[in-house]
């Protein structure tokens, strides 16, 4: 009784000192606590306000570089976690470095971190980058392990050669504001709703003027027109001429207001140019592509007239 009594008590003073722990929370070390990334350079994962703190299956707190800042290592919507044995996966978040996949990492039997993390900023954070700085090393270890000292010194990187490392920021919320969200969407969704009324209303809203009546009813000009055309377009031509008496094709007989005919004559070239000169265009010899398009801004805006 005596022995297994003094066995179990030389059993726990072993295990009640070692310098690891499974079973309860780890943190990393002050020393040997650099990895390496190959774009924004030394990130230090045991400062000050890092906090690490390392469970059985979640890695919580901090990791800090010079450059961008802090780096959470259990945001809320991700985190870095790991398995019994020691193997990582999961994502950190920093506001300056985005997402970071630590499913390249894991904790060796010995507390160090081994392997790679990658992300679109960082590019690749090395762990053991085979740099005196390197590894972060923990108290923690996998499942299973005896123990180990995690030890080790790398005083060859003094405290002055990193930077002053500022007090730890609250842990950011990286969730999505949704009651925010769904205003703003309803916002959106009634501007919508009410610019497709006021389309729908234009489009529904009974033509006044512009109106295609008379010789003018179903014409569309479509062609050119000069000495020697005819047809209803040719008409219409005059009748639009003819609702001012500076560009009357004739005062009286065929071509004149109410007498309007199908052939394009030399009268009605002759009220052409002076439309054509009223309207800002060089005088031609037809009805070109620009004049008919004033024809069709006259027909849409005034309407035909003169048939009434």
């Amino acid at each position: 009784m005596k022995k297994l009594f003094l066995a179990s008590f030389l059993l726990l003073g072993m295990f009640g000192f070692a310098n690891f722990v499974f079973g309860i929370t780890g943190t990393t070390g002050s020393v040997d606590k650099y990895a390496w990334s190959n774009k924004i350079g030394w990130i230090n994962f045991g400062c000050s306000g890092c906090n690490v703190q390392i469970t059985n299956s979640t890695i919580t707190g901090y990791a800090w570089n010079e450059n961008y800042g802090w780096i959470n290592l259990s945001p809320s919507r991700g985190g870095v976690v790991h398995t019994s044995s020691g193997l990582l996966s999961g994502y950190a978040w920093g506001e300056n470095t985005g997402w970071i996949n630590f499913s390249g990492a894991s904790i060796n039997t010995l507390g160090q971190f081994t392997g790679t993390a990658v992300g679109d900023i960082v590019a690749t954070i090395n762990f053991a980058c085979g740099s005196s700085d390197c590894p972060v090393t923990t108290d923690w270890r996998p499942e299973n392990i005896t123990a180990v000292s995690s030890g080790g010194s790398n005083s060859s990187y003094s405290q002055s050669t990193m930077p002053t490392i500022p007090a730890p920021i609250p842990v950011e919320n990286t969730s999505i504001d949704s009651a925010k969200l769904i205003v703003q969407l309803q916002e959106q969704i009634q501007a919508l709703i009410q610019q497709v009324a006021q389309l729908k209303a234009q489009l529904q809203k009974p033509a006044t003027v512009g109106l295609r009546t008379g010789s003018c009813e179903g014409i569309a000009f479509t062609r050119n027109l000069k000495i020697g055309s005819t047809g209803a377009d040719v008409k219409c031509l005059q009748s639009i001429l003819n609702r001012d008496t500076s560009t009357q094709v004739a005062a009286t007989g065929p071509g004149s207001p109410g007498n309007e005919i199908t052939v394009f004559g030399s009268k009605t070239l002759a009220a052409v140019k002076i439309y054509q000169a009223a309207n800002g265009l060089t005088p031609t010899i037809q009805v070109g592509p620009l004049t008919r398009i004033l024809l069709e801004m006259d027909l849409s805006s005034a309407g035909d007239q003169t048939d009434e």
